[in-house]
């Protein structure tokens, strides 16, 4: 029965997942591939994660025994959505990870269209090496487990597609950006804030829109607000001060130095904060296969953000950065949490998962800053 149940959503998954490759204009032999290759982390993973106890099985065992307070922010929204599946369809540990892992195609749907659309001319090294970030394998596990990541990393290429066609796509934008915020509050201060003067500076935006967008963005503060005070204490805004601040970067980055692949960020200088959250573990770091691992992935992206400096440098040419509203949320979104976390994450394997919530974003500033790659996006004026 545990083996029926679990094929039926697999199927169904695959039916769902080749009707969205449609939609966002993808060939399906290349999401089969993909999604055969998410299906095999699946089933490799959750042996693991039940034999070790992980968060993902978790989520799934506590789920009928957690308490309802908090049900709809943050774990406990996850918690609720496994309970829902649990009691009212009877799912088991593999159906559901089936599930979430069809959540994080979709993320994957539609980081790989907006890499097609934005880097149509992009040379074939830098698109070699984008296309095997949908094959890292660390990364697919979080995209495929049952947890928050499936979720959070959806939403943000969601958005990211939908600044590519705003007119058409606003909803899905707002649909996106809400539930990424109800998931992660904190980074969700940071998006809703990247979003809001994004679409502010966008000129063929009706008047209408953008006060509708200001009022959304003041209700979403206000929001944050009271469930800062409930759940996030160190960001309330009541109480938002410079030393409030470092003080909570201080109790965050004690707190996640822990683990087997922690390191010390005290005396770290800041430029070394940054490289390690984004680009840690290293070989020099790996203590086991899974580390190991990390290390490989964190080299090919070291190789995707240096690819456009070294363009610069051979060819002395340097680009013109289009300010519009795509490149104004991915430099104001992915630098500010980029540089938030590295200042209070001090596990390499917490920021791991952690650094999933901007990668598509920073991979494409990338692809954009490259020699050849053009945004087919209206520019409204451009900056040296």
């Amino acid at each position: 029965m545990i083996a029926i149940q679990a094929t039926f959503i697999l199927f169904l998954s695959y039916f769902l997942t080749l009707k969205l490759a449609k939609y966002f204009q993808l060939n399906q032999i290349t999401i089969t591939v993909i999604f055969i290759f998410k299906t095999i982390i699946c089933l490799l993973y959750i042996p693991i994660s039940i034999g070790q106890d992980l968060d993902s099985t978790g989520y799934f065992i506590y789920a009928l025994t957690a308490e309802s307070s908090n049900a709809l922010i943050g774990s406990g929204l996850i918690t609720s959505i496994v309970k829902f599946l649990r009691i009212y369809f009877h799912l088991n540990i593999y159906s559901v990870t089936f599930l979430f892992s069809f959540i994080g195609n979709i993320g994957t749907l539609a980081f790989i269209s907006n890499v097609r659309h934005i880097g149509k001319k992009t040379e074939r090294e830098l698109k070699f090496l984008i296309t095997l970030v949908v094959f890292l394998p660390t990364l697919n596990i979080w995209i495929t487990a049952i947890g928050k990541d499936a979720i959070v990393f959806a939403c943000i290429n969601l958005i990211i597609f939908s600044f590519l066609n705003l007119r058409s796509r606003l909803i899905i934008l707002f649909i996106s950006a809400i539930l990424f915020f109800i998931i992660r509050p904190i980074v969700g201060v940071i998006l809703f804030l990247s979003i809001a003067i994004a679409l502010l500076m966008k000129n063929n935006l009706p008047t209408f829109k953008k006060l509708f967008i200001g009022i959304a963005s003041l209700v979403s503060l206000y929001t944050v607000n009271l469930l800062n005070a409930m759940n996030y204490p160190a960001l309330d805004l009541g109480n938002l001060r410079f030393t409030v601040i470092l003080a909570a970067l201080d109790y965050y980055a004690e707190v996640t130095a822990e683990g087997n692949n922690s390191i010390s960020l005290v005396g770290m200088p800041f430029p070394l904060k940054l490289f390690s959250f984004m680009f840690r573990p290293l070989f020099f770091d790996a203590n086991n296969f899974y580390t190991l691992l990390m290390s490989f992935e964190n080299f090919i992206l070291i190789l995707i953000f240096i690819y456009p400096i070294f363009k610069m440098l051979k060819y002395l040419k340097f680009k013109y950065l289009a300010i519009n509203s795509l490149t104004v949320f991915l430099t104001l979104y992915s630098i500010i949490g980029w540089l938030f976390y590295s200042l209070t994450i001090a596990n390499l394997g917490t920021a791991n998962r952690y650094k999933l919530m901007f990668l598509p974003a920073l991979i494409l500033l990338s692809l954009i800053i490259s020699e050849k790659s053009k945004s087919s996006i209206s520019n409204d004026r451009l900056i040296r």
